[in-house]
């Protein structure tokens, strides 16, 4: 799970999941992105073996249920891709090796060879000083 010393900086992360960021770390907000992006997710009070949040793995599950037990919580289609990018370029700053930063921020090594060899001017909603 991502050390909160590594990236502390979540302002750019939709709210309904900043804090869950804060407090769980960023990967099991990945996670919950790959699995439910764009729904209304309930989380139980009590977590069963059948339930569909095992699919994060049991120890993340129960941190959620533990952290916001009866909640409903908006998952966001995507993350900020700036954000993404940013956590890369950032441990990479600090020697982490690309398979490293794959196990850090719970995302594939290949997504994050294309987060880190893209540039901001890749990002669609970036403006070019230079057309």
């Amino acid at each position: 799970m991502t050390s909160p010393d590594r990236i502390n900086d979540f302002s750019s992360l939709p709210a309904s999941v900043r804090d869950i960021a804060e407090t769980l770390g960023l990967e099991i907000v990945i996670k919950l992105v790959e699995h439910f992006g764009g729904v209304e997710l309930r989380i139980p009070h009590k977590l069963h073996d059948t339930h569909k949040l095992m699919v994060l793995g049991i120890d993340h599950a129960q941190a959620l249920c533990e952290y916001c037990p009866e909640d409903t919580i908006l998952v966001p289609m995507s993350l900020s891709p700036s954000q993404n990018r940013q956590a890369v370029q950032k441990l990479e700053q600090e020697g982490l090796k690309r398979w490293e930063i794959a196990r850090e921020l719970g995302i594939t090594q290949r997504h994050v060879r294309r987060l880190a060899n893209s540039s901001p001017k890749d990002d669609p909603r970036q403006i070019s000083m230079f057309d």
